[in-house]
């Protein structure tokens, strides 16, 4: 069978080859920054996720199964990690009741998304409070349910609706202020 590159650096990262662990970094460290900037509030932090989450890739690498996607298995360590910065910083996480801010922020006109690039979008998403932020880039970005976001995270889901729907309510505020 023909090994791709990805497997032949995997496998030279198992047997502890420092220059594949160098090449395979590289290979995803941007992909890796990407997912961790999502849930960081500040480009620092984002590079803590990343380092912890290639410390973590590397010593979990015999658990991954060749027969899966290495970037899924590694964006799930990233993600995981990402959690884990949150918890190590979390300290009560916010509950309220979504129904009484259910009117307080008006809809956002299309065209002021049109305003914003990616990066912008990047930098609004990294002011929100952790807890919405991390909420947020779960459902939102990442696609789990509220269920699957409780059960991560340890909050109820009606914490996870709520956190959602504040961080929306912010962003469409900014958005908005943005586009003034």
């Amino acid at each position: 069978m023909i090994q791709t590159e990805e497997q032949r650096l995997i496998d030279g990262c198992r047997r502890l080859d420092r220059r594949a662990q160098e090449r395979l970094f590289g290979l995803y460290h941007n992909y890796v920054l990407s997912i961790a900037s999502r849930y960081a509030d500040s480009e620092a932090q984002a590079r803590d996720i990343l380092q912890d989450a290639f410390v973590k890739m590397f010593r979990q690498l015999d658990q991954y199964n060749d027969q899966s996607a290495f970037k899924w298995w590694l964006r799930r360590i990233v993600i995981n990690t990402a959690i884990d910065h949150w918890r190590s910083r979390m300290q009560n996480p916010v509950r309220a009741d979504v129904a009484s801010n259910e009117t307080m922020y008006a809809g956002i006109e299309p065209e002021a998304l049109d305003q914003l690039n990616t990066e912008d979008l990047l930098k609004l998403v990294q002011q929100l409070p952790d807890s919405y932020r991390i909420v947020f880039s779960l459902h939102v970005v990442e696609g789990f349910t509220h269920e699957e976001i409780a059960e991560r995270l340890g909050i109820t889901v009606g914490s996870s609706k709520s956190n959602l729907f504040k961080a929306k309510a912010r962003l469409q505020v900014w958005i908005k202020e943005y586009s003034l």
